[in-house]
């Protein structure tokens, strides 16, 4: 059996300010979009980072082993701000460096596509062969370092912390087999990853919480020789000759790393993205009907408490609303109903959160139920009375972050649990 949605909304045609829906064909369904300022970036058909400009959707892809794998999504991402500048030019005075580092600026095909890599290579030894930057932090707040690296003979690279700041820690990067090799010394809240961007670069990350304040804090990629280096080893000189390319550092107050941020001349900042919609009452039956999507989280938990949908009456009203969206418990999804001020639904189920889930929220009174992946996880007798429901936004105003492939609202009363199955299937 088809059931055609009221609306519905597929990763695919977006203008400034805008994300089109294929239903209503009228137009009513295309949901505004906002992001006020800052420029922001995507992966692009082709596998490159493309910034685009205030207030354009992002259709972005994903990676698999350096390529683009699957359909597109619609990336939307809070607020975040890159506190490095000169996040592309390491010759710049931003950037200290130790000496007998040469750096040959801006002739190298870049994760972007076009040439403005720089070549870092070293030729003396030392404890520490690195670049850094200063930065100021308070006590105990975690932070993001993110960079774009690609071996030109130099096969390991290292992410440290110098000083006190962020404890003793150090991170080494497999820059041919693209892997964590070594991590050792002492971090706070410390994790890594390494993910593989097409032309041969990686993206490298390590998250530290800072144990004390302080104005001189930094974390620092520091050239090494082997798999398995420790933090602060002289492994005598380099050759001169072998050398990394390095583009797109980041360093964000975040638990985990979101989409690069340029920066020249001081930092940058993206702001929070918004994509909702009003004058739907001809579209939502408030007394029985489905929410779906397609969605991956960008973390395993939300870190703005409310992070998903919600259909809502009046603009303003969170009174009254239907919802799933995704709480600040690792790897879960909260089934949400307020009616009159008051909760008539408010339960958790276990998700793979970063992995793209089908959710369907049936919602009827005495009969709610919740389809995800094709298998039915609840049935809730909670009853309510019908709403008058006019708008799609992000529950309680909160920030959303997450990447939507496929998002739509079914009013039909032939909806089944056979049909629900098969949608999230």
């Amino acid at each position: 059996m088809s059931i055609k949605p009221s609306i519905a909304m597929v990763a695919s045609a977006y203008k400034a300010d805008k994300i089109y829906s294929a239903l209503p064909e009228n137009g009513d369904g295309d949901f505004d979009f906002i992001r006020t300022s800052g420029d922001a970036s995507r992966i692009d058909d082709a596998g490159l980072i493309e910034q685009l400009g205030q207030g354009v959707p992002r259709l972005n892809y994903t990676l698999s082993n350096g390529a683009v794998s699957g359909c597109p999504h619609i990336l939307i991402e809070g607020p975040a701000t890159n506190l490095l500048e000169a996040s592309e030019y390491f010759g710049s005075s931003s950037w200290t460096k130790s000496s007998g580092i040469f750096i040959d600026q801006t002739k190298y095909t870049s994760p972007d596509g076009t040439l403005n890599a720089d070549k870092l290579t070293p030729s003396t030894g030392g404890n520490f062969v690195s670049v850094h930057q200063n930065i100021t932090v308070p006590d105990e707040v975690i932070y993001t370092q993110t960079y774009f690296v690609k071996s030109q003979g130099i096969r390991y690279v290292q992410i440290i912390s110098y000083g006190s700041v962020f404890s003793s820690f150090y991170v080494n990067f497999d820059l041919q087999n693209g892997v964590v090799s070594a991590t050792g010394g002492s971090g706070s809240a410390l994790e890594y990853s390494i993910d593989e961007y097409p032309n041969g670069f990686y993206r490298i990350r390590v998250t530290s919480e800072s144990i004390i304040a302080s104005s001189a804090a930094n974390f620092a990629l520091n050239f090494i020789k082997t798999a398995t280096t420790t933090r602060g080893i002289d492994e005598g000189d380099f050759n001169g000759t072998d050398s990394i390319l390095l583009w797109g550092a980041m360093l964000e107050q975040d638990e985990y790393a979101t989409s690069y941020i340029e920066t020249g001349q001081g930092t940058t900042t993206r702001s929070l993205e918004v994509m909702s919609k009003t004058g739907l009452g001809n579209y939502i039956n408030g007394s029985e009907g489905v929410i779906y999507a397609d969605i991956a989280f960008n973390r395993i938990k939300s870190a703005v408490t409310f992070n998903g949908f919600s259909l809502q009456e009046s603009a303003g009203n969170s009174n009254d609303l239907i919802s799933f969206y995704q709480p600040p418990n690792n790897n879960y999804i909260k089934v949400y109903i307020r009616q009159d001020a008051s909760t008539v639904i408010n339960l958790l189920y276990s998700i793979q959160s970063t992995s793209f889930n089908k959710i369907a929220l049936w919602y009827k009174s005495g009969d709610t139920k919740l389809f995800i992946n094709g298998v039915l996880t609840a049935t809730i007798t909670a009853t309510f009375n019908p709403f008058s429901l006019t708008q799609i936004k992000p529950i309680f105003n909160g920030q959303a972050d997450y990447r939507l492939k496929d998002f739509r609202v079914y009013d039909s009363n032939l909806i089944t649990d056979s049909f629900l199955t098969e949608l999230t299937t």
